[in-house]
């Protein structure tokens, strides 16, 4: 059997690690449109900052690739996939067949259909080289379009280095979807207390110039030397023909329990379409997420038979030296607690805790993720003492703020 795994991220990387461990002697091909080894996406800030440099960053070198026995393509990108002759076309031309396939080729910036988005001085971070492509550009008044996980990660980065940063939000909040509005306020009082310029319910509308010189918005022009597109993500699934392969409401790859999405073909990482613990069809970009079924995928890939459980949208990022921390679910009843600049909020619906979001301090986030998912119920009224009680359990976390 001849196995090919498309994508050289969290998911296609534990997938190829579980599949080694299983199984030494089938056969397995992967493709990467990088020429490097896996690193991760969320170290990039990282490399940014100057805390960690290139070769420190790459977290499986060659040799690995070595001991799994793996034969690579990397510097080549899928271009078609024919799930009737089971053969993946590469932008270099290489064809490969296939007895089981798993796509995991991960999201790319959405966004390029702005006017003016191709000019020089516009930027996106999907990549390593992304990364270095900005680094190297005079970034002295940059506008970053979105205010999601990336766009406020990458603002503390760049105002970090000196950047005067003007965030644009077409929401009302930032990290809308992520951090309910009052946790989100916490957040984006830290980087207006740090100097960014935040405007929400703001869209872009057009890029002026090439070079940039600036953006024009719903409500006028603002002057820049550097744009930076952090509107979402969507699936990179570009090779996919829907007639064969299944595409969700979000543009993801529909996939069965197992993770299949058609006939020797899998998905996983953040271009499948699964669910979470309620049972809610969603794409769950986050690494765990990206672990379990990158896992999964691979056992059923083998031939074992395993269901995919669903997923705890679960999102950490880190503002200024500050952490936040956000878990399941944002739809229920909530409950806020506020200490000594360190604040809780929970989320329950239908008596079941489903949703927890930290921020200053995240040593509960661990008994939250695992009452969660052992769905406790409450026993007594709603209120933040009868959800501390119900959750205690034997894990802690440290806290990386102190």
């Amino acid at each position: 059997m001849r196995i090919v795994i498309a994508g050289n991220g969290f998911a296609g990387v534990t997938a190829l690690e579980t599949i080694r461990s299983q199984d030494s002697q089938v056969e397995v091909a992967l493709v990467s449109r990088e020429t490097r080894g896996f690193y991760s996406p969320a170290s990039i800030f990282a490399y940014m900052e100057g805390r960690v440099d290139e070769a420190h960053l790459i977290m499986r070198d060659a040799d690995f690739y070595t001991r799994m026995a793996v034969q690579t393509h990397f510097g080549a990108a899928v271009q078609r996939l024919d799930t009737e002759a089971r053969t993946l076309l590469l932008d270099d031309g290489t064809a490969l067949t296939y007895d089981r396939l798993l796509i995991a080729t991960g999201a790319v910036t959405a966004g390029w259909s702005i006017p003016g988005s191709r000019a020089r001085g516009v930027f996106k971070l999907d990549w390593l080289e992304d990364a270095q492509s900005l680094l190297s550009h005079p970034l002295r008044r940059v506008v970053l379009a979105g205010a999601g996980r990336i766009g406020v990660e990458l603002a503390a980065v760049l105002a970090e280095r000196g950047a005067a940063v003007t965030m644009i939000e077409i929401q009302s909040t930032v990290l809308p979807g992520v951090f309910d509005p009052d946790m989100a306020a916490l957040i984006q009082q830290r980087l207006v207390e740090h100097g960014i310029e935040v405007r929400l319910n703001e869209g872009l509308v057009e890029i002026l110039g090439d070079p940039v010189v600036g953006v024009r918005t719903e409500r006028g022009e603002i002057a820049c030397d550097a744009v930076v597109l952090a509107m979402g993500r969507r699936p990179n699934v570009d090779f996919v023909n829907p007639g064969q392969v299944g595409l969700g409401s979000g543009g993801g790859i529909l996939v069965d329990e197992h993770l299949r999405a058609a006939d020797g073909v899998y998905a996983a990482g953040d271009c499948a379409e699964t669910w979470d613990l309620f049972g809610q069809r969603a794409i769950n970009a986050v690494i765990p997420t990206a672990l379990d079924t990158g896992r999964i995928a691979a056992l059923n890939l083998l031939g074992q038979p395993t269901p995919y459980p669903g997923s705890i949208n679960a999102n950490a990022l880190i503002v200024f030296g500050r952490a936040y921390f956000s878990l399941g679910s944002l739809h229920g009843e909530r409950v806020h607690a506020r200490r000594d600049g360190v604040a809780e909020a929970y989320v329950v619906r239908d008596g079941r805790l489903v949703g927890a979001q930290f921020a200053g301090e995240t040593r509960f986030a661990a008994q939250a993720q695992a009452a969660i998912r052992r769905s406790i119920t409450l026993q007594e009224r709603f209120s933040f003492d009868a959800l501390r009680k119900r959750m205690i359990c034997p894990v802690t976390v440290a806290n990386i703020n102190r």
